[in-house]
Order: structure tokens, then sequence, then C-alpha cells
């Protein structure tokens, strides 16, 4: 009999024992979870991702927002495995198509004083370090605003449209005028403009009647008073292309003016280059008439 000689050593290949991956399913059907916690574990997309929830980039599927578990097939899909979650327990999934979205708000009531107050003060640190341009922005705007309103007060004093005494009318006009010059400037032709200024009125007068500071009755009123004006001021004022108010022109009259204007744009320009600076300046003020 031949006897060893050596001890026999014990393979390698077969010894190793890593820990598991701990995939799969981590709550169940109608479970209670909070947001941020882990539905799913898996590699590769045996379930996908449904309402309020999202797939992370090793496939594990988290819950996105509170609420209560639900797994569920979508008819548009019909080959895939979902899960999401529902705000109430005894929802399901899929929602219906055309149905609106739930939405979760997550306000709750502060009956604090100190700590409604320290909510509504708050601010993030980029708006905090804005706050002086914002104040220095709001002053300029206010002052310009306030400028403009004033020279349209005046320009309809001048032309005769109201007088002073009118205090009431004066700023209903006012605020119509400079809602209109608002909407020229930014490219709208004249009569989209006097149509959108009006309806801007009306839904202002609407909202107050909404939030209670006008009745109904006030608000008929308001509105009738306000068609009977802006009727009377657009047969009596209108803008010229630089945006200044002007006398009313009717489109006869515009139509008579033009040939002159024309007739004084070919004596310019006929025997005189656009290059001079004079001549372009008559050019322009020929142009910018009504």
């Amino acid at each position: 009999v031949r006897t060893a000689t050596k001890k026999a050593g014990g393979g390698r290949t077969n010894n190793k024992d890593s820990a598991g991956q701990r995939l799969g399913i981590k709550t169940s059907d109608g479970e209670r979870v909070n947001a941020g916690q882990i539905l799913y574990r898996q590699r590769g997309t045996v379930f996908y991702p449904g309402e309020h929830t999202a797939i992370g980039r090793d496939h594990t599927i988290y819950a996105k927002e509170p609420g209560y578990v639900k797994y569920y097939y979508d008819p548009f899909h019909p080959k895939r495995r979902l899960i999401g979650i529902t705000f109430d327990r005894e929802a399901t999934l899929p929602t219906p198509h055309f149905a609106p979205r739930a939405r979760r708000f997550g306000h709750d009531l502060i009956t604090l004083p100190s700590e409604a107050a320290n909510e509504l003060n708050s601010m993030s640190r980029k708006e905090f370090l804005a706050q002086d341009e914002l104040a220095h922005f709001q002053q300029r705007l206010t002052t310009n605003q306030g400028q403009r309103k004033q020279l349209l007060e005046t320009r309809l004093i001048e032309l005769g449209a109201l007088t002073a005494e009118d205090r009431a009318d004066l700023k209903m006009a006012v605020q119509r005028f400079d809602d209109i010059r608002n909407y020229l400037t930014s490219g709208r032709i004249t009569s989209e403009a006097y149509t959108l200024a009006s309806r801007s009125f009306k839904e202002e007068i609407h909202l107050q009647v909404r939030s209670g500071k006008l009745s109904s009755e006030q608000a008929i009123a308001t509105l009738s008073h306000y068609t009977t004006l802006s009727e009377s001021l657009d047969s009596k004022v209108m803008f010229d292309p630089r945006g200044e108010l002007i006398k009313f022109h009717s489109a006869a009259s515009l139509a008579s003016m033009r040939p002159e204007l024309i007739a004084q744009l070919e004596l310019l320009t006929a025997n005189v280059a656009v290059k001079d600076r004079t001549i372009k300046k008559q050019v322009s003020q020929i142009l910018q008439a009504p």
C-alpha cells in the first residue's frame, strides 16, 4: 500500500460565498410608505415606475410622494407591470386617462402668528441678495409709470377730451390709454390694442366682484359708464406713430393727408441723397405723421 507523503490541499474554486444583493419586493400592495422609500429592487425592469414613483440608475423603484403602494397594469402598456402610489388607501390605479391628475400640495395651516410671519417673510439667499436691486427697479418702474400717466392726463385736458374737474373719468381714461399704448408698443395693431384694453378693464371688474370689493349692480354700472366714456374719448383723441396723444383724425381725413405727405417725400428725395442728415430728419418727421 502506497502511503501519502504530503498532505492533500483543498481546492479554492467553490469556497467563495458572497453576500446576496437583497433584490426583490420591499413593500406589499396597500402598504403605507414615505417619500424616498424603496419599493422594489431589481436588475433590469421587471417592474416599471408608475404614478408618483421613479426608477434609479440600478433600476430600483422608489416613492416620490407619501402614500399607499399599488401594483397594477396600464391598458396603454398591457405587458408592463407597474408600481404606483395613491394618496387614498381605497383608490385604484391607473387613473382614468382623461381624469385630473392627483396631486399632494403638502400645505399645513400655521396657527402660531410668529411662525406664520416667518413663513411669509422667508426667502432664498439669491432673492435676499437681490432685494436692493429689485427695490431700485420697482421704484424706477413706479416713477416712469407715474410720469407717463401724468403726461397722458395733461394731454387729455389740453386736447379738450376731459376737464380737470372730472377726476374719476380722468383716472379711468388715463388707465385705458396707458394700456392701449402698452399694447401698441408691444406690436399690436390699433384695433387689437383698443379691444384688449377694454377686455382688460372688464376682467379687472369681474375680479373685484369675485373678491367682494364690488357688488354686481356696481359692476354693471361701472362697465356701462366705461363703455360710454370709451366711445366718447375714442372719437376725440388718438395715438400717433410715436405713441403720443393727438387730436382724432377720421379715416377719410387720414386718406386725404396721405397724398400730400407722399408728395413731400418725393420732393425731398428727388435730387438729394438720403444720407444727408438734414434730409433724413425731415423724412423722419414726415414718416411720424398720423
